[in-house]
């Protein structure tokens, strides 16, 4: 009984959850989402410790959000040419030591400066992870896998904050300190990880100019682009259930948060469900029915915004969030060929995170001209119709 747990708790490739490469890998996913996860709770209070503005104690995120859109890409293709355990494990490294030694200094510029190293780290590591799983899996195997690694994240979401905040009030250095796990686990990754070298005679020239042909393909530039969608409804949701739920629907601070924290579980509990899911439908047809179900969510959350009917959307938007963000990467290393997964993925992130900038701008500027309930049901109709199209065309294409 005790051999089959993967498989009776995942679906028929769960059976990879053994495996010391997955084990490692998800636990470097869960430890990169650290970076926000430590940080959100604290930041208004560690404004009042340096005695700086809110809007300035935002520079944090900024400081480490920034580097990525021209690392990420830059990093992901560097590890295809060189091999991706040599920028895995040293970003690892890297995001936790600069991550620690934020609790060593004392002035906010110092800060700031550590925070653009940790970037440095999670660049070369993040999209490296979802890369490596690609190249070690395949089939099934890959696709639960890239769901065991989403709901690992999800579980660094979910608790992190709450760890961050209570050590947060013994002294405001010792959340911190959490980064610090980035270490052992970046020695477990050097000790279990192949050292995925690809053997090219191309050169960099040739590699870039396939790379962008690859985006380029019509199939992989209709999935690329879903990832902007995706980000779109999660940060669109993150930044404005609030206001929805104490605006419209009458709630309090706490219940709002809840919601929040739903959303967290029930994307959990989905993500581990993807490679059960794939043994009946294909990996297009997942993240279709993702974006159809989290869409409706959102979108029925604004058509009828009162407690009950929130409630109900933000467990129909984490399910179907849950799935999509799984199955995205494993398509994306189905199309891509070996040699150009880093590359791949690190571009499809890029492109992710123009989604956390469109969807709260997208929101922002409709509450100029109406109000939240009626931008919750434009978000959710975009991400529908959006998100729906382009996984046809995915369908169609191939």
């Amino acid at each position: 009984m005790a051999k089959n747990v993967g498989t009776i708790l995942f679906g028929k490739g769960g059976d990879v959850i053994k495996d010391p490469k997955i084990q490692s890998l998800v636990m470097a996913s869960a430890v990169l989402i650290t970076e926000s996860a430590v940080l959100s709770p604290i930041i208004a209070d560690l404004a009042i410790v340096f005695s700086i503005s809110d809007a300035r104690a935002g520079l944090l995120m900024l400081a480490y959000t920034i580097p990525t859109v021209i690392l990420v890409p830059m990093m992901g293709i560097l590890s295809d040419r060189y091999g991706k355990k040599y920028f895995l494990v040293p970003g690892l490294a890297l995001f936790g030591l600069a991550g620690a030694a934020i609790a060593m200094v004392n002035t906010f510029e110092a800060i700031l400066v550590l925070r653009v190293l940790q970037s440095v780290g999670h660049s070369a590591a993040g999209p490296i992870v979802i890369a490596m799983i690609g190249d070690l899996y395949t089939g099934v195997q890959e696709t639960t896998a890239q769901g065991i690694r989403t709901a690992g994240i999800n579980i660094g979401i979910i608790g992190i904050p709450i760890l961050s905040a209570i050590l947060f009030v013994y002294s405001w250095q010792y959340p911190f300190l959490l980064y610090l796990i980035a270490i052992p686990m970046a020695i477990w990754a050097w000790r279990v990880l192949p050292q995925s070298i690809e053997s090219t005679n191309s050169s960099m020239r040739d590699y870039i100019n396939d790379l962008i042909l690859l985006i380029s393909e019509r199939r992989m530039a209709c999935l690329v682009t879903t990832f902007v969608i995706r980000f779109l409804l999660l940060f669109g949701f993150l930044t404005y259930v609030s206001v929805l739920a104490i605006g419209e629907a009458g709630l309090d601070v706490k219940t709002a948060g809840l919601l929040v924290a739903v959303k967290g579980i029930v994307s959990f509990i989905s993500s581990t469900q993807v490679g059960r899911l794939s043994n009946v439908f294909s990996t297009t047809d997942i993240i279709m029915g993702g974006f159809i179900i989290g869409s409706l969510g959102i979108i029925i959350m604004g058509v009828l915004p009162i407690p009950l009917v929130i409630a109900v959307g933000a467990i129909l938007y984490g399910f179907g969030d849950g799935v999509v963000a799984p199955g995205q990467k494993s398509l994306v290393n189905q199309i891509a060929p070996e040699g150009m997964r880093g590359g791949a993925v690190s571009v499809a992130t890029t492109f992710q995170n123009l989604g956390k900038v469109v969807g709260p701008g997208m929101i922002a500027l409709m509450l100029i001209v109406s109000d939240i309930s009626i931008a919750f049901t434009v978000v959710g109709l975009t991400g529908l119709l959006a998100g729906v199209g382009l996984m046809v065309g995915v369908k169609r294409l191939q």
